[in-house]
């Protein structure tokens, strides 16, 4: 992606927050069409960045404060934080943790990139 996508990505998903911060009462009635495509978009993992799947999850968060309804909001957080539980509560994540040596390797900081063209094996490991 060029840098003016980034910039405007990033733009879209800082207005959609405010949007959702601000006036979370006007977009509440589209919430479950909302949620329906941001499933959709967190589902293939190549679409958005990091950022950009956190910001639709705040927004989405954002939405539901209006719920009014403690079950309703218990059952839909549970529900989009299930996958980063997953991955949090992991036996990897565990291991990872377990000491600063493990996470040190894993997130790569103690390994020398020679070639910065070429993909960086830990990337993905700090993304998380």
């Amino acid at each position: 992606r060029t840098r003016a996508v980034k910039n405007v990505r990033r733009h879209a998903c800082s207005s959609i927050i405010k949007m959702c911060r601000d006036y979370p009462q006007l977009v509440l009635p589209n919430f479950d069409m909302l949620y329906k495509h941001v499933k959709q978009l967190l589902c293939n993992e190549l679409l958005l960045t990091q950022m950009e799947k956190c910001a639709l999850m705040e927004a989405l968060v954002l939405i539901s404060n209006q719920f009014k309804n403690y079950e309703r909001q218990r059952s839909f957080l549970e529900e989009l934080m299930a996958p980063v539980a997953s991955l949090w509560l992991s036996d990897e994540m565990s291991r990872m943790l377990s000491c600063p040596e493990a996470f040190i390797s894993y997130v790569g900081a103690d390994k020398v990139i020679n070639d910065p063209v070429l993909e960086d094996p830990s990337g993905l490991n700090r993304s998380r």
